[in-house]
């Protein structure tokens, strides 16, 4: 039996009536693969459509996220343009500062040189009543080594170092350097009973200056005939003279704390 167009309409009619038909013949009329691809495309078409959904939700979180760092960067930036404004207000300050500090070093420096000449002077000072007091005490203080003690005379023993200079004996510099000292007393040594001076450097401390001085000076009276005896005295001596007296022959050493005031 043959089936006619007409037929065939009739089952198309049939199918449209009934469209649960469809899925069972589409097999039969596409072929499997084909009716396997269309299912495949269309699983494709929904995970490609939550893909694109995904996406979607992550570009905008991403938006959302470039949105909020550029809003923190245009706050970043506000606070670095604050920060620098702050940092060049500091320069200014530390600058300021600085040229303060310097006129205060300035200052120091001038008043640590005032300090030194008031202490310069005040160093004279107590040199020459350290002398004074032992002009006053000549007998008692020098008494102790001396027999009737008293000022030496100059005019002798000035006669002396000009006659050894002019002989050559000694220069005009060392002429110069006796008399510079600070008191120069004369009288008879109790302990050989000679005739003797004393040259004597005064110091409220004793330092190995003064022993050096007393005796290069004392040395230069004797090149010129006068028997002199290296003198120190005064309120107290440092620990590098008191070394350089023990090694001194003849260097007499005189201790009197508080004989300045």
């Amino acid at each position: 039996m043959s089936i006619t167009f007409e037929d065939a309409r009739d089952v198309v009619r049939y199918i449209i009536q009934h469209p649960e038909l469809l899925s069972e013949l589409r097999p039969h009329v596409l072929g499997t693969e084909c009716v396997e691809l269309r299912d495949k495309v269309r699983e494709s078409d929904t995970r490609t459509s939550g893909t694109l959904e995904t996406l979607q939700t992550v570009v905008a979180e991403n938006s959302r996220q470039i949105s909020r760092l550029g809003e923190a960067v245009e706050h970043n930036g506000q606070q670095i343009g604050r920060l620098e404004g702050s940092i060049h207000r500091l320069e200014g300050s530390i600058d300021r500062l600085v040229q303060a500090v310097g006129a205060i070093g300035e200052q120091q420096a001038l008043l640590n040189g005032r300090m030194g000449m008031v202490e310069g002077r005040l160093g004279n000072m107590d040199g020459k009543l350290l002398e004074l007091a032992y002009s006053a005490q000549a007998d008692a203080w020098f008494g102790r080594w001396l027999r009737r003690p008293r000022r030496a005379d100059w005019d002798k023993v000035s006669d002396g170092l000009e006659a050894g200079a002019e002989a050559g004996a000694i220069s005009a510099e060392q002429m110069e350097d006796v008399r510079r000292l600070d008191i120069l007393m004369s009288g008879k040594l109790k302990a050989t009973g000679d005739e003797a001076l004393l040259a004597c450097e005064l110091s409220v401390t004793i330092n190995t200056d003064d022993i050096s001085r007393a005796v290069r000076r004392a040395a230069i009276l004797g090149i010129v005939g006068f028997r002199a005896v290296p003198f120190v005295g005064g309120s107290a001596i440092s620990a590098d003279a008191q070394l350089q007296a023990a090694s001194t022959p003849e260097l007499i050493v005189d201790l009197r704390p508080g004989a300045a005031q």
